[in-house]
């Protein structure tokens, strides 16, 4: 995956997602919403991403979410060896993000999922696993701040 969210990182520098081993499903996302209520988060996101968005990647992360909308709840959005639909990867961002009050993360997390889309669809990885392993990107980020991971031990 590239490794900036300018859209200028490498893309033969990622793994291959294909054979993944089903660990995003220790993650406890699972289908929370019907798609109506799912389409208008991710059309927050797509509003989020058209207000604050970086211009040199903001038209990849609203395209690779419409993709990823117009799927919801269908096969190409659905990761088997995860048993993981992307569109709850995003209604789970959706929800962590909503409760960020830091101004720099949250823009930090809109930029990363422009990004993300700039992979999948510079790459051509509009497959299942490769929607959910680049979402689950931004998921990680966003639950490691939530969960104040980051932050230093005090000794």
């Amino acid at each position: 995956m590239s490794n900036s969210i300018d859209g200028k990182g490498s893309y033969n520098s990622f793994r291959d997602i294909h054979y993944l081993d089903g660990k995003l499903y220790k993650y406890n996302i699972y289908t929370k919403f019907p798609a109506e209520i799912k389409s208008k988060m991710i059309s927050n996101l797509i509003l989020l991403i058209t207000k604050i968005g970086n211009n040199a990647v903001k038209e990849y992360g609203i395209k690779g979410l419409e993709i990823i909308r117009n799927d919801i709840g269908k096969h190409p959005n659905y990761s088997s060896p995860d048993n993981i639909l992307a569109d709850d990867i995003l209604v789970d961002i959706h929800e962590l993000l909503m409760n960020v009050n830091d101004n720099e993360v949250f823009k930090t997390v809109i930029n990363h999922i422009c990004e993300q889309m700039h992979d999948m669809i510079k790459t051509n990885g509009y497959c299942p696993q490769g929607r959910c392993t680049r979402l689950f990107e931004v998921y990680m980020f966003l639950r490691d701040y939530v969960d104040k991971v980051y932050l230093p031990k005090k000794y």
